[in-house]
């Protein structure tokens, strides 16, 4: 089946495609990279004939000579609907899904300290060679 790159419905056309050949439902080029066979973003120049030259536009009818027209399958509902329903009994039905903020919070709060008690005494800033001491206590290495 031959699809419009554009209005993606079904082009039957029995003769060849000429280079400024227009879509019959959409008016778009039919002779252009985005219906061709060798279109592949990640091919170099976005084609995957080696030999064909680079085009700018890919959307406008275009000279190569390597083009043709890519032949699409069509999508098979049920099969498609089937295998949806396979993933969902394997990996469980849809749970309720929770509010994003809530999702953020939780998240959030896994990062956040507890809050002190009241009656604590708020902290000083303390002396940085008291600091130094107790990193090296922590990290078991003798002061020099």
């Amino acid at each position: 089946m031959k699809l419009c790159h554009k209005c993606k419905k079904e082009v039957d056309l029995d003769v060849a495609i000429g280079r400024l050949e227009p879509c019959p439902h959409c008016d778009a080029y039919l002779h252009c990279c985005l219906n061709c066979d060798f279109y592949d973003t990640g091919a170099q120049n976005e084609c995957r004939e080696p030999m064909a030259a680079y085009v700018r536009d890919r959307v406008e009818g275009n000279f190569c000579t390597y083009w043709r027209f890519k032949d699409t399958k069509p999508v098979d509902l049920v099969s498609a609907q089937a295998a949806r329903l396979g993933l969902k009994a394997l990996f469980g039905g849809e749970g309720p899904k929770e509010d994003t903020r809530d999702q953020k919070d939780k998240l959030a709060s896994l990062f956040k300290k507890p809050p002190a008690p009241a009656d604590a005494e708020p902290q000083r800033a303390s002396d940085p060679l008291d600091a130094k001491a107790k990193l090296d206590a922590l990290f078991k290495k003798k002061s020099t």
